[in-house]
């Protein structure tokens, strides 16, 4: 992907008590951050408002959105686990979005564990001989 055809691209990680939303702009396979946001997921209704709430506050239109969830994920549908939440793909169309990708949010950090560079690693306890 050229710097021409760079697109927007909306991260959501829901938890029980805090979301977070970041825009990205990718581009030859790269992302940029953007804008980040942290709401408390507890004093929402659903997703969607808090999805709303971050478009409208940085004037954002964005087609692509991927979202790591705390709870169960099927194929168009997911539950969040501390949550009274079902977020559908429908629900995120109807935003606006014409990707959606949902994904359980350890099943994201695994998938992100090939990505990391020494810099991104921390020793928390040397270990005997090391």
């Amino acid at each position: 992907m050229s710097a021409e055809s760079a697109e927007h691209y909306l991260a959501v990680d829901i938890g029980g008590t805090k979301t977070d939303v970041a825009l990205f702009l990718s581009s030859d396979e790269s992302f940029t951050p953007v804008v980040r946001k942290r709401y408390s997921s507890r004093r929402a209704d659903g997703i969607e408002e808090i999805i709303s709430d971050f478009l409208d506050e940085h004037r954002i239109r964005c087609e692509l959105i991927s979202i790591g969830i705390a709870g169960v994920v099927g194929e168009d549908s997911a539950r969040v686990t501390n949550l009274p939440w079902t977020i559908t793909k429908e629900s995120m169309t109807n935003l606006g979005f014409s990707a959606v990708n949902m994904i359980n949010d350890m099943t994201a950090v695994a998938a992100s564990l090939p990505l990391l560079g020494e810099d991104d690693l921390y020793c928390l306890q040397r270990g005997a001989g090391t």
